[in-house]
């Protein structure tokens, strides 16, 4: 039971990292900071959206597990939203809109519509609490609920249509090791000394399956070390990244001793 508490508590602290990273400094203050929702809260906010996400998906026309649902409650309690101004709230619906629609896209999941996320507040409630539902399928009638939500802040998510954009990886030396294309919430660029990586790094510092490049939701180039043994490391800083970092063109991402500078075609 330990070993299941502590599991969950990585995943609830990995998934804030991604929250602070996403939304960028101005907002970590406010999400983190003195009298704001806590590091672990936010954290696990986003692990319980997940959780819910895969507790309730349905069959799919060819009968596949593999519908998701579209809409998402989050309601806070009084507590936690008495703590938070306006702009928290929308931070917060906005980043979690993007963890259920990463999570969505990550597992191949379908939706009926785009991803939306409502935070709202239940007065009562002891402890936050996640709904989900479904938008009608086209051709479907929605199904005669109601909820008296009254949502505090709304976030959604569309899926990528044209935005995806190319980009080169400038090996040792200046030669072009290799162009990928990434779209927002697309396939991550895997990189390591396996040769089933798209970038294959064939060096003894790189570990097997070392590091991945993707694109967040809200358009921005991300780098995640994938637990390597010799560490990913931004624009020559000694000390190697932890989890994943922001990164734009110009920049030099090493994956153990060979670098690569990223560059925007």
């Amino acid at each position: 039971m330990a070993d299941s508490d502590e599991g969950a508590l990585e995943r609830a602290e990995g998934l804030f990292k991604k929250v602070l990273e996403r939304i960028g400094s101005s907002v970590d203050e406010k999400l983190a900071g003195g009298g704001r929702l806590k590091s672990n809260v936010v954290g696990r906010l986003a692990a319980a959206v997940e959780d819910e996400i895969e507790a309730h998906l349905k069959a799919d026309a060819r009968g596949v597990r593999r519908l998701a649902p579209d809409r998402i409650a989050v309601m806070l309690t009084y507590e936690q939203n008495a703590e938070l101004a306006d702009s928290d709230r929308k931070a917060l619906a906005a980043e979690l809109a993007a963890t259920a629609y990463e999570y969505i896209e990550n597992r191949r999941y379908a939706t009926n519509a785009r991803v939306y996320v409502e935070v709202g507040t239940d007065i009562f409630a002891k402890h936050p609490r996640i709904e989900t539902t479904f938008s009608p399928a086209p051709g479907e009638t929605a199904d005669g609920t109601a909820r008296n939500l009254r949502p505090a802040s709304a976030g959604a998510v569309k899926r990528p249509g044209s935005s995806e954009s190319s980009w080169r990886l400038v090996g040792p030396g200046g030669k072009p090791v290799v162009k990928v294309t990434i779209a927002p919430g697309g396939e991550p660029v895997t990189i390591g000394r396996a040769s089933g990586n798209r970038l294959h790094v064939d060096h003894d510092s790189v570990s097997k399956f070392h590091a991945t490049i993707s694109m967040s939701v809200d358009g921005r180039l991300r780098v995640s070390d994938l637990g390597s043994t010799n560490g990913t490391f931004v624009n020559g800083e000694k000390t190697p990244i932890s989890g994943s970092r922001i990164i734009v063109p110009d920049d030099t991402v090493a994956f153990g001793d060979v670098p690569f500078r990223i560059e925007k075609l």
